[in-house]
C-alpha cells in the first residue's frame, strides 16, 4: 500500500491521491503539519516539499516521480502477461 505524504491545500497532493486511486491502488494519507512522526521522517530523510509517496520502505517521491513509477510498473506488468 503507497503512504501518501502531504498537506491541506495543496494541489499536488491532491492529484497524487487521485492518481493513486485512479489506478485502482490503496493509499494511506498523512497530514505532515499534523504529524510529529511524519515531520520527524521528513526532517531525518532531507524531504522538503509535498507530495512525498513512498511504497513500503521505497521512497517513490512527489507527483512526477509517482506517476513515472506507476507507468513503468504498468509497463512492467504489460510484458508480464504478455505470450505473443
Amino acid at each position: 500500500m503507497f503512504e501518501v505524504y502531504g498537506t491541506p491545500q495543496c494541489p499536488w497532493c491532491d492529484r497524487v491521491k487521485d492518481l493513486i486511486s485512479k489506478n485502482n491502488l490503496e493509499y494511506n494519507y498523512t497530514d505532515v503539519s499534523e504529524s510529529i512522526g511524519a515531520q520527524k521522517m521528513f526532517r531525518e530523510k532531507q524531504l522538503r516539499t509535498v507530495p512525498q509517496v513512498f511504497l513500503g520502505d521505497k521512497h517513490i517521491g512527489g507527483y512526477e516521480a509517482t506517476q513515472q513509477y506507476l507507468n513503468k510498473q504498468y509497463i512492467n506488468d504489460l510484458k508480464e502477461t504478455d505470450v505473443g
